[in-house]
This record gives structure tokens, C-alpha cells and sequence, in this order.
């Protein structure tokens, strides 16, 4: 995605494509990454109506550090490049001003598409799955997080499984020698 782009989708709405349950693709609009971004801080503690909890739930401090830090870097950045462009004051003008002015096109590039991918990993974050087999590489079946949480050490992420224990992981044709390795030790 080269930066134009990347600024349209993260400053502007903009198309997507979807893919249905059945498999048919559709062109929709969507609002800008930064919108989402919003209405995810928000969105946790706006609860209301008939049974709702009247304690508003915490924020979602996660989403509203990734704001703040683009907010913060998107200013400094348009201090630094383009002091005297014009904006309204939003993030959004503020990153139109800096992206349309710099001349590091390819540093501004990586900025505001990593920016994009974070967004996109918060508010669609990847299915985790976890493989209920001892690891064929360390023999782990279970492993304890920092917060003391028992897991399965085997995780399938976007076509990656990873061993929390050993950290090996496997992708492509290897995921076939993972299976082979599991079903050899479920039969013995």
C-alpha cells in the first residue's frame, strides 16, 4: 500500500471488499481507521439501557495508547516537516498535512501503514487456536504465562502454530509434518 493510500484508509471512509459466510464478496464502505479506533476506546464505557450494568466498564487501555501514541507522533511529525501547513486540528489534518508535505516518503510510508496494521490487529484481532498436543519438538503439553494462566503450549494463528514453550514454529508444508508428528503421538 503506498502512502496515499495508507493515509486514505487510516484519514478518510474508503471501500473494502468483505467475504460472506457463503463465500460472495461484497464492496462496502467503511469508516476511517481512526474512527474505528475512537469507537473502540468509547464504545466499552457507553453502556446503558434496561439491565445494564451502572458502573461503566474501564476503557479499553489498549486502544486508547495506540491513539494517543499516533496522535502524539502524527503531531511531532508535522511539527518537524510541515510547521506552517494548514489544518483543521484533527489527527486526521493534522496526518494530511505531514503525509502531503514530507519528503521521506518511504520512512512516511512504513509510519502510517505499521500505524494502519496496529489498528487493524486491535479491532480485528487474528483467531488464536489452541492444539490440545503435547509439542513433538519439547515434549510441553501446557505452559504458565507471566499472570500464572495454565495454557496449551501449541498455538494456530493466521496459518503459524508456535510452541509458547520452545518457541518453534511451523508455516506452509511444515504445518503437514506438525500433524504427522501430533496423530504419530495421539496413537502411541
Amino acid at each position: 500500500m503506498d502512502l496515499s493510500q495508507a493515509v486514505h484508509e487510516l484519514t478518510r471512509p474508503h471501500k473494502t471488499t468483505i467475504t460472506r459466510d457463503s463465500g460472495a464478496r461484497e464492496y462496502v464502505s467503511e469508516d476511517s481507521l481512526l474512527d474505528q479506533l475512537r469507537g473502540e476506546i468509547s464504545s466499552s464505557g457507553n453502556r446503558s439501557g434496561v439491565g445494564a450494568n451502572r458502573y461503566k466498564v474501564p476503557l479499553a487501555l489498549d486502544v486508547l495508547d495506540l491513539y494517543q501514541s499516533i496522535a502524539r507522533t502524527a503531531q511531532d511529525l508535522k511539527a518537524a516537516e510541515a510547521p506552517h501547513a494548514k489544518t483543521t486540528g484533527t489527527i486526521e489534518s493534522i496526518i494530511q498535512a505531514w503525509a502531503a508535505a514530507t519528503t521521506r516518503n518511504e520512512a512516511a510510508e512504513r509510519i502510517v501503514s505499521k500505524w494502519c496494521e496496529q489498528i487493524h490487529a486491535l479491532i480485528n484481532p487474528p483467531k488464536k487456536i489452541e492444539i490440545n498436543a503435547p509439542c513433538p519438538q519439547c515434549g510441553n503439553r501446557h505452559t504458565m504465562n507471566e499472570a500464572g494462566d495454565i495454557n496449551l503450549a501449541l498455538v494456530a494463528t493466521n496459518g503459524v502454530v508456535r510452541c509458547s514453550a520452545c518457541l518453534t514454529e511451523w508455516t506452509g508444508a511444515q504445518l503437514w509434518n506438525l500433524r504427522d508428528a501430533i496423530s504419530y503421538s495421539h496413537a502411541s
